[in-house]
């Protein structure tokens, strides 16, 4: 019998495991020292449309490949004693949710959680920006990706008490966020420009982009030449802003961009109804798998049959009955599961060079162990197969509600009317810069969250590429040849990867 490091690669949205080919065969070059051998999965049941049903399905879909792999494994004389998870884009939402799954499965009682790894994943849903083509976006994306659109904007009413499904995979209470404080390295890759799909401050988790004002703003990168200056090392302000440059524009760019302008009117009544037409057609087929999916014996179905259970509960006790239900403070753990949780200081952007991978300052103490199955602290009254139109039914009287009155930690707007000078120079300032994002009280709450964890962030920089997005994985190579730059950033993730 032979001992296996599970490794699993789940792609993203619209993908497939072609998307991911170049991070397996980088992934040969892993070289186990601990007498395993390294085991690749590249789940397949939720490829391309089926990406539309949303986090959770994919993630009940992935947990569910993941248990038959090991099984497969198992039938084969082999043990599974290590496992690891790399999400690309969507795949990493999937992979978060996935290993709460797994948690409730029970598969970590036996083997260890090794690497929890994402890229360019929008780990704080999508970010708005000031543009009108952020703005189509904010309002046509959750109603043409189906589910998953929701989720993105975190707009759906996931669980019961109307969280969406972001929110509470970012809890601190929540078998997701506790499965994944299990892992012994936890590593989140994110383009510091050029991502126009996941942009940096979600996949970086990250709420303020000195990257956007690279031009501007005179920052110092130290880029590392061992990954084809692929990865940041480290970046600061300098001490004194440089002077305002007045740039040349570029005549090539000037010319493509003529160009593009140019093609609109041909091009722009063929693509967006064809567009149109197939996100209306693939969200409705993505809503009539999920009503039928809702009828089968899955996890999240036996997971729903729990949680009404506590739900009558919860309405028991607001009526007077006092529910024999244990509190998560209440819950016996034995020494093993204990989870020792290591906090950071909120980082602060001085001039001081900021070092591209956030390593944990000094432990924090411990956290309550991740519950056991019948532990109401795992469920936030949420079912996995609630319709995300749906409001709530009952108020819990165990899992109290989202402060929603607290502040975000951004800048204080000030109420009184600008001076005629001082909104002159700001819309001067608007033109000269790049678009920056609009960030929720949500958004800012998860961050602060998910910082919390002992995270390390790698920051990739690939400014001359036409969408990072793709290059960070060389997701198509063969098509499109200039994705080739992105060879650096996967050999960075295998020569850090923990074996």
């Amino acid at each position: 019998m032979s001992t296996v490091h599970l490794l699993v690669l789940v792609h993203g949205m619209w993908g497939h495991i072609g998307h991911l080919e170049q991070m397996r065969l980088v992934s040969e070059a892993i070289k186990p020292t601990d007498g395993c051998r390294l085991h690749v999965l590249l789940p397949t049941t939720n490829s391309e449309e089926h990406t539309y049903d949303g986090v959770d399905w994919g993630g009940e879909r992935v947990a569910q490949e993941i248990l038959d792999e090991v099984d497969k494994l198992k039938s084969k004389g082999d043990k599974v004693t290590k496992f690891s998870v790399t999400g690309y884009s969507l795949g990493g939402l999937i992979s978060r949710y996935a290993i709460g799954i797994l948690k409730q499965k029970g598969l970590f009682e036996d083997i260890t959680p090794v690497n929890f790894i994402t890229v360019a994943t929008p780990h704080l849903g999508l970010i708005r920006y000031r543009t009108t083509l952020y703005t189509l976006f904010a309002y046509f994306g959750p109603k043409l990706l189906a589910r998953t659109g929701e989720q993105f904007y975190c707009v759906d009413k996931w669980s019961a008490t109307g969280r969406s499904l972001l929110e509470v995979m970012a809890d601190p209470e929540r078998i997701f966020y506790q499965t994944l404080q299990s892992f012994q390295r936890i590593a989140i890759y994110a383009n510091a420009v050029s991502d126009y799909t996941v942009p940096y401050m979600t996949a970086a988790i990250d709420l303020e982009d000195q990257f956007a004002d690279m031009e501007t703003n005179g920052l110092q990168l130290e880029l590392d030449e061992h990954y084809t200056n692929a990865i940041i090392k480290s970046y600061r302000l300098p001490d004194d802003p440089p002077p305002k440059q007045h740039k040349m524009p570029d005549a090539r760019k000037l010319a493509t961009n003529a160009l593009l302008y140019a093609t609109i009117p041909f091009l722009l009544p063929i693509a967006l109804p064809y567009a149109i037409t197939r996100f209306v057609r693939e969200s409705r087929s993505s809503r009539a798998r999920i009503k039928l999916l809702k009828t089968d014996e899955t996890l999240a179905a036996i997971l729903a049959k729990l949680e009404e259970g506590v739900e009558g509960m919860t309405v028991g006790s607001a009526t007077g009955a006092t529910p024999d239900i244990p509190m998560a403070a209440d819950v016996e753990m034995d020494d093993k599961e204990q989870m020792h949780v290591v906090q950071i200081p909120r980082r602060t952007h001085s001039p001081g060079a900021v070092m591209a991978s956030s390593r944990p300052a000094s432990s924090q103490g411990t956290r309550a162990s991740s519950p056991t199955l019948d532990s109401p602290s795992l469920l936030d009254t949420q079912s996995s197969t609630t319709p995300v139109s749906s409001a709530p039914t009952s108020t819990s009287a165990i899992v109290p509600a989202s402060n929603t009155t607290s502040k975000p930690l951004g800048r204080a707007r000030s109420m009184s009317p600008l001076p005629t000078t001082a909104r002159k120079e700001r819309k001067k300032c608007r033109r000269e810069k790049a678009p920056h994002p609009v960030t929720t009280p949500l958004q800012h709450k998860m961050a602060e969250q998910l910082n919390e964890l002992p995270l390390v962030k790698v920051r990739t920089f690939f400014p001359g590429a036409v969408n990072a997005h793709a290059v960070i994985v060389c997701r198509d190579v063969e098509t499109f040849s200039w994705q080739k730059v992105g060879q650096g950033a996967l050999r960075h993730w295998a020569d850090h990867f923990v074996a």
